[in-house]
C-alpha cells in the first residue's frame, strides 16, 4: 500500500509552474548607469532621452553585440564588431569617419531622418567628420569614450550649460571634449576620472582673528582708485569719501582701533577694496597677500552675517565678487546666496513706504545706498547663475524694490538701468532654459519630438530678444566689438558687450555639432514663418562672431591701457573653444588666418588671467592638446 501510495502522489503532484520569461540583456547604458532598462526595439527609452547609439553585450562574449530577445526564444543574437568603448570607426583616405554615419556621401530623405537625430546631428554632414591633423596618431586608433558613468557625454544637446564643476577651465574644457567626441575627433582635454578635477580646493582659512596689515600707502591708493574706475561702475555698492578715509586712518593707526565688531567690517570691506582694485588694474598688490586678505574674509564671514545692517551686506557681496573673480566658483556661489538671504531677510529687496506700523518718514538716501546694493546683488547672482546653468537663488516676483536714481549724475543712472534690463532677460532664459532641461529629463519617448521642437523655438526665441536687446542699448553702449565711447565709459561698456557676446555663445554653440542638414531640416520643420527662423539657420556664423567681438574687445582695452571691468578666465576661455571648432568645422575659410591670430592673443590673456590664481601649468597642457 505505501508504494501504491506512493505512486498515487507522484502521479498527482501540482506540475511546476511555469518559468518566467525575463528580459535577458540590459543595454551598456543602463547596465553603466545602474538603472532599469525597458530593452525596446531599436532603442530603450533611456538611450533614446539620452540621445545615444543603444548597444547590449554579451560579457560572456566580449566585443559582441547581441539582440534583445526573452529568456528560452530560439536563435542566436547576431554579432557585430562594434565594441563596448564607444562607435567603431572606418577609415576613408585621410578622414575618420564615426560607423553611425555610411561610408560616403549618401543622400537621405527627410523623413529618414528621426527628431534625435536631427538634434544630434547623425546625418551626413562634413561638420561629422574628422578633417585634417589630429586625427591620427600614429596610424592607431584613438576613440573617445562612450558615455561614461557620471554622464559626462551622455544627454541630448544641453540648451545652457550646467556646471558639474568647481572651476572655469574644466567646465568649458568639458563643453570641448563634448565637441571632439560628437564631431568624432580623438582627443580627451579634460580628465573626468581625476578626482581632483570637480573639487575645489580649500583655501587656507586664517586661524587668527587680528586682522592682516594694508601693503605699502602708493599699493592702496592705486588699489583704491582701480576698483572705483572698474568694478563700483558694474556695482555701486560703496561711497569713495568713505573708504579712502578708512583707509587713511587704517594706514596712520593700524587696524587695531577696528576690534569692534562693527568696525570688523569696516576691515573687511578694505580688503576687499585693495583685492579687487588690484585684480582690475595693476596696483603691484603681493598675490600671496591678496591671498591672506580673502583667507581672513572668509574666516569672518560668519561674524558679518551675525551684522544686520547695510555694509554688512555689502562686504558679502564684494566677497562674493572677489571669490568669483579667483575662479572659486563654488565658494562664490555660496557667499551671493548667503548674501540675498541676508538682504532679503532685511527687506532691502522690497520698496518701502510709510506704513501704520512704520509711520516714519522715507529717508531717501538711505533708500537710495538699499536700492543700489539691491540690484548690485541682483546683477551680479543673475550674470552668475547664467554662465554656469544655475537656478536663481532670486524670485523676480518678490522684488518690487525701485531703481536707483544717482541723483548727482544721472547719466549712471541710464547705464545702471542698462545693466539691470539685460540681468533680467538673462534670468528670463535662465528660467526657460531650466525648465525645458527638466522637461527634457522627464519625457516620455512618444514626447521626444515635442521637446526637439520647444528646444529649438526656445534657443531661436531667446537668441532674438537678446538681438533686439542689443539693439536698444544707446549707441555709444551697444554691445559690439567697436565701441563708441570714452576711456573711462570703456570697463563698463565692454563689462555689457562681453557678457551679451558670451551669451550669445553659450546658446549658438552646439550648432556646430550638428549637421547642416539637420539644421535645414529643422528649421523647415519647427521654425518655417517665425522670425527666429534665421537664428537656428545661423547659429554658426553667430557663435563665431561673438568670440571673434570677446576676443577685440580684450584687445582694445589693452591698447587703450584699461581692461574690461571684472575679466575672468571665462572671458577668453569660452571664445578660444569656439573659435577653436569652428575652424575644426570649417577648415576652408577666408578668415582662418584671422581667427588664429585672435586665438593666439586669447591664449595670451587667458594664461595672464589662470597664472594668478593657479600655479599649476594646466592650462598650458590644454593648448598643447587642441588639434
Amino acid at each position: 500500500m505505501e508504494t501504491n501510495n506512493n505512486q498515487i502522489t507522484s502521479t498527482t503532484a501540482v506540475p511546476k509552474p511555469k518559468k518566467r520569461k525575463r528580459l535577458n540583456f540590459a543595454c551598456n547604458y543602463c547596465r553603466e548607469r545602474k538603472t532599469r532598462c525597458d530593452e525596446r526595439k531599436p532603442s530603450c527609452h533611456s538611450c533614446l532621452v539620452a540621445g545615444v547609439k543603444c548597444i547590449t553585450t554579451d560579457k560572456r562574449r566580449p566585443g559582441a553585440d547581441v539582440e534583445r530577445r526573452t529568456a528560452g526564444s530560439p536563435g542566436k543574437a547576431p554579432s557585430s564588431s562594434r565594441g563596448v568603448h564607444g562607435p567603431r570607426r572606418v577609415i576613408i583616405g585621410r578622414w575618420w569617419v564615426p560607423s553611425v554615419l555610411p561610408a560616403g556621401p549618401v543622400q537621405v530623405a527627410e523623413a529618414e531622418l528621426s527628431p534625435v537625430e536631427v538634434l544630434d546631428g547623425h546625418g551626413p554632414s562634413d561638420s561629422s567628420v574628422c578633417h585634417g591633423r589630429g586625427c591620427q596618431r600614429r596610424g592607431r586608433s584613438v576613440d573617445p569614450p562612450a558615455e561614461d558613468a557620471s554622464g559626462r557625454y551622455g544627454g541630448l544637446l544641453p540648451l545652457l550649460p550646467r556646471l558639474r564643476r568647481s572651476n572655469t577651465l574644466d567646465m568649458f574644457t568639458g563643453w570641448l571634449d563634448l565637441a571632439f567626441y560628437r564631431l568624432g575627433i580623438p582627443r580627451q582635454l579634460c580628465a573626468s576620472s581625476d578626482a581632483e578635477s570637480g573639487k575645489e580646493k580649500a583655501a587656507a582659512i586664517a586661524l587668527s582673528l587680528a586682522p592682516p596689515s594694508l601693503p605699502r600707502p602708493d599699493v592702496c591708493h592705486a588699489a583704491l582708485q582701480s576698483y572705483f574706475n572698474n568694478i563700483n561702475q558694474i556695482f555701486p555698492v560703496l561711497e569713495f569719501q568713505r573708504i579712502q578715509g578708512l583707509i587713511e586712518s587704517t594706514l596712520k593707526s593700524g587696524p587695531a582701533p577696528f576690534s569692534h565688531l562693527g568696525d570688523v567690517i569696516s576691515i573687511l570691506q578694505i580688503h576687499l577694496v585693495i583685492v579687487l582694485g588690484s585684480m582690475a588694474g595693476d596696483a603691484g598688490l603681493d598675490p600671496e597677500l591678496a591671498t591672506q586678505y580673502v583667507s581672513y574674509c572668509q574666516t569672518m564671514l560668519g561674524h558679518v552675517l551675525s551684522v544686520r545692517s547695510l555694509e554688512a551686506v555689502q562686504c558679502a557681496l564684494m566677497l562674493a565678487i572677489a571669490l568669483r573673480q579667483r575662479d572659486q566658483i563654488s565658494s562664490s556661489w555660496h557667499a551671493a546666496t548667503l548674501c540675498i538671504s541676508m538682504a532679503q531677510s532685511m527687506g532691502i529687496h522690497r520698496r518701502r513706504t510709510p506704513s501704520r506700523k512704520d509711520p516714519s518718514p522715507v529717508d531717501e538716501e538711505g533708500e537710495e545706498k538699499k536700492r543700489r546694493t539691491w540690484w548690485s546683488i541682483f546683477s551680479f547672482e543673475k550674470l552668475f547663475a547664467f554662465e554656469f546653468g544655475r537656478p536663481s537663488f532670486i524670485r523676480d516676483a518678490d522684488c518690487n524694490q525701485m531703481e536707483p536714481t544717482f541723483p548727482p549724475n544721472p547719466q549712471s543712472a541710464w547705464s545702471f538701468r542698462i545693466l539691470t534690463s539685460f540681468a533680467r532677460l538673462l534670468s528670463q532664459i535662465n528660467e526657460a532654459g531650466i525648465r525645458c532641461r527638466i522637461r527634457e529629463e522627464r519625457t516620455s519617448q512618444r514626447n521626444i519630438e515635442g521637446v526637439i521642437r520647444d528646444k529649438i523655438r526656445l534657443t531661436g526665441e531667446t537668441v532674438h530678444l537678446l538681438m533686439q536687446w542689443a539693439d536698444s542699448v544707446p549707441e555709444r553702449l551697444r554691445p559690439r566689438s567697436d565701441l563708441i565711447c570714452s576711456r573711462d565709459e570703456f570697463p563698463l561698456a565692454s563689462f555689457i558687450s562681453i557678457h551679451y557676446n558670451n551669451a550669445l555663445m553659450l546658446l549658438s554653440r552646439n550648432s556646430f555639432l550638428i549637421s547642416n542638414e539637420a539644421i535645414r531640416i529643422a528649421v523647415e520643420r519647427y521654425a518655417a514663418g517665425q522670425p527666429w527662423s534665421s537664428v537656428i539657420q545661423n547659429g554658426q556664423t553667430a557663435a563665431a562672431n561673438s568670440a571673434r567681438t570677446v576676443i577685440k574687445l580684450l584687445i582694445d582695452g589693452h591698447e587703450l591701457g584699461t581692461t574690461p571691468a571684472l575679466s575672468t578666465l571665462a572671458t577668453p576661455l569660452h571664445a578660444i573653444y569656439v573659435l577653436a571648432i569652428h575652424l575644426l568645422t570649417h577648415p576652408g575659410s577666408r578668415l582662418a588666418n584671422s581667427d588664429l591670430n585672435l586665438m593666439h592673443n586669447a591664449v595670451d590673456f587667458a594664461e595672464q588671467l589662470y597664472e594668478r590664481h593657479h600655479p599649476d601649468r594646466k592650462l598650458q597642457r590644454q593648448y598643447r592638446l587642441l588639434p
